[in-house]
């Protein structure tokens, strides 16, 4: 029996106009990778206000089998709108990236089968390459998430932001677990993972597509995450 795999796609105000034939172009590319799979695409749209149109998500529900489509109006995070979808994902396998799709596909394809070879959570860890594309206050934050995840977390992973993430259903029930919605929700979910003993965890290199534009962190976003901070640090040591 073929085993299945939901590709989760968060979405807000996608700047591509063409992210809707990606998204069909990237699952054909997946299911010439992989013949012995079965591909099911679930797109959460957090409250966008321009970018999706009701032909894109017509097109995608005719072109890509197995396509859901999750709609509501407020924004609320990505953590959120990746729980809205990932309730939806019942299948063997769980990968979740964004709509753009910015990581080679080869990338992806490690994921996958590293699932297929019995691993219960893949972490996608970014290269230096990437650091490279990011402004000088990024880098920063950056370096300092890293400091912070190691010694204060103590996460064997201190790369918890990289944004392609695969799991198996034990995997599913941990990230289901999290309560973080926007951007710490990835570390929430690699601590509440790390602190299951059974759990097999594993990471592949992540390499930026060419020509991807990183989008910049906001300062409001920035000044929100300092009380996700401290619910961090509170499953750390009570939890």
């Amino acid at each position: 029996m073929n085993k299945t795999i939901d590709i989760v796609l968060p979405c807000y105000n996608p700047e591509e106009q063409e992210w809707h034939v990606d998204i069909k172009r990237n699952i054909v590319a997946l299911q010439e990778l992989f013949p012995e799979l079965i591909f099911f695409v679930t797109l959460v749209n957090d409250g966008s206000v321009r970018g999706i149109s009701e032909n894109q998500i017509e097109y995608l529900k005719s072109q890509v089998a197995g396509f859901q489509y999750v709609n509501y109006v407020e924004n609320q995070g990505k953590g959120y709108a990746l729980r809205e979808g990932i309730k939806l994902a019942t299948h063997d396998f769980v990968v979740y990236t964004d709509v753009d799709f910015p990581f080679e596909l080869v990338c992806m394809q490690a994921m996958i089968n590293k699932l297929l070879a019995g691993k219960d959570i893949v972490l996608g860890e970014r290269q230096f390459s990437y650091s490279n594309q990011l402004r000088r206050y990024r880098k920063v934050l950056s370096s300092g998430s890293h400091i912070f995840n190691a010694f204060l977390l103590n996460l064997p992973f201190t790369d918890t932001q990289g944004g392609l993430k695969g799991f198996n259903q034990r995997g599913r029930t941990v990230f289901l677990k999290t309560i973080i919605n926007r951007y710490l929700f990835d570390t929430e979910f690699i601590m509440r993972a790390c602190k299951q003993n059974d759990l097999i965890i594993s990471t592949v290199p992540l390499t930026l597509r060419e020509g991807v534009i990183l989008s910049q962190m906001g300062l409001k976003v920035i000044k929100k995450e300092f009380g996700n901070i401290m619910r961090l640090l509170k499953i750390r040591f009570f939890e």
